[in-house]
């Protein structure tokens, strides 16, 4: 009974995790899409099968282990360069997820929400970078997706050029032949798909931060997940979540991820996400409605909330542990 009880502590705290992983991600879908002329953007980018630091057939686990870790820093840095990149004159929001492929290779997913006098120099940096990073920085196959309604304004700058694309024949895939002939011949073209607004909005952020669930659920034990199963919960998907990791090898690719770096990354929003979770029941007390990440923004936008020196003041009065 006791160990009974120890499992269900874990998967109460996998619960909590989850909760807070929850209100990060629907605060960042209000906030996002109260910006004005702001367009997004799916954005899946893969390694190099050129690239010195890629994982093969053969390799040790600790062979494996240091060129993930090299990997997981290559796109980390892809983000912080378009973060200051220079063609991007407004600021960017972005919601990023580390993964592995089946062949033990890591990419990444990223809802990218960029300013739309900025398309054209995303496109632009894209390109730039992946023909400036080489050896184990070496960018692959990049596949964006976006609104149709961007579909002639790229076409005006650059020619698209409809294709099949292999692995999705069934979806109309385009690439910009003028820059994109090397990546193209050795199939790391950077592919575009134009999608309906609601795909963008919900089926891949919901993609996104379901993967991010699993790999919560995936710091449990064999036992812990199987108790999971039993106790049926319907709560954020766990019931599907837990029946997904039972008796499966994307258990041990979780247990990877989480030992490579950071599962998942996100643009810093006004007020500080670490921050607001140290305050989070001071400032539940204070007001309900603070349960909610982004009440607290939008209170703190309207100057009902202020921060000083890491101090919540509301209406003027400072939140603190007594």
């Amino acid at each position: 009974m006791l160990l009974y009880k120890t499992y269900l502590n874990k998967i109460n705290r996998i619960k909590r995790e989850i909760q807070i992983l929850q209100n990060l991600s629907k605060t960042f879908s209000k906030f996002v899409a109260q910006q004005n002329n702001y367009t997004n953007l799916m954005i899946t980018v893969t390694f190099s099968k050129y690239s010195a630091q890629r994982i093969t057939t053969g390799m040790s686990e600790k062979q494996i282990y240091t060129i993930l870790k090299k990997q997981y820093k290559s796109l980390m840095l892809l983000i912080e360069k378009l973060r200051k990149s220079k063609r991007m004159k407004s600021k960017i929001y972005y919601f990023a997820t580390f993964e592995l492929q089946n062949d033990n290779n890591l990419h990444m997913h990223m809802l990218l929400s960029i300013h739309n006098n900025d398309l054209i120099g995303f496109i632009k940096f894209i390109y730039d970078y992946k023909k400036k990073s080489l050896n184990e920085y070496q960018i692959g196959r990049t596949h964006i997706g976006l609104s149709a309604i961007h579909k002639n304004k790229i076409a005006k700058e650059f020619m698209l050029q409809e294709i099949q694309d292999k692995t999705y024949p069934e979806k109309k895939m385009y690439i910009l032949p003028t820059l994109d002939s090397r990546e193209f011949k050795s199939g790391e073209a950077t592919f575009f798909e134009f999608v309906n607004a609601n795909d963008l909005e919900e089926r891949y952020q919901e993609n996104i931060v379901n993967y991010i669930k699993k790999t919560i659920v995936g710091q449990l034990d064999t036992e812990a997940i199987k108790i999971g199963v039993t106790k049926n919960w319907n709560e954020h998907n766990l019931k599907t979540i837990f029946n997904s990791l039972e008796n499966t090898k994307y258990h041990k690719q979780i247990q990877i991820i989480r030992e490579v770096g950071q599962v998942y990354t996100y643009t810093r929003l006004p007020v500080s996400f670490s921050l607001y979770q140290n305050y989070y029941m001071l400032l539940k007390k204070a007001n309900k409605k603070y349960m909610s990440y982004y009440n607290v923004i939008t209170d703190y936008l309207n100057g009902i909330l202020e921060v000083r020196n890491d101090i919540f003041f509301y209406n003027g009065r400072a939140i603190k542990y007594n």
